[in-house]
């Protein structure tokens, strides 16, 4: 159904034991290595459960681009809500901090394995963000937050960015 039902599946069938389970998305394939490691990082704190990273938003088209997941979160760095609907005016974009989601996710492995076995809840469904359903049954989602933007493949249009960036950049 899902990339994290897909980790689920493997975590089932393997005979390794591992403490964390990295999920990176499919649309974020151009993750930066250091990404991982920062996510990896915020398992150094044992309570942590589920970890993603965030990016702050630099421009106003990146907070009214429905595809663009937001995440708030509160002084701890624990997820509050991920949304992608957030409308205020320009200028007060100006005087808020508000950050992007990245598409990566990471779990301690007895949660991954509880959160598969987790039905859908009804803000899942109504926003389709899987997330919502580990916040929904009191799951703890840290939130990193990364200074590399990042390139994610949501539409027809996302691609045809890359291909810019990757013909400014070769």
């Amino acid at each position: 159904k899902n990339g994290t039902d897909r980790c689920g599946e493997i975590l089932e069938n393997i005979r390794e034991h591992f403490d964390v389970i990295v999920n990176i998305q499919g649309d974020e394939p151009f993750i930066e290595p250091s990404q991982i490691s920062h996510l990896i990082s915020l398992f150094d704190e044992e309570n942590v459960q589920i970890a993603t990273l965030s990016k702050k938003i630099e421009d106003y088209t990146t907070l009214t681009d429905i595809n663009k997941v937001k995440v708030f979160f509160d002084k701890e760095n624990n997820a509050n809500s991920f949304v992608r609907n957030y409308e205020i005016t320009e200028e007060e974009f100006h005087k808020e901090n508000l950050y992007k989601h990245i598409g990566v996710y990471a779990f301690r492995s007895d949660i991954l394995e509880k959160i598969t076995k987790l039905s859908p809840s009804k803000s899942e469904k109504d926003l389709n963000l899987e997330q919502l359903r580990w916040l929904d049954n009191k799951f703890k989602i840290k939130v990193g937050i990364t200074e590399f933007e990042s390139l994610s493949v949501d539409t027809t249009e996302d691609i045809d960015k890359i291909v810019e960036f990757h013909s400014k950049n070769s």
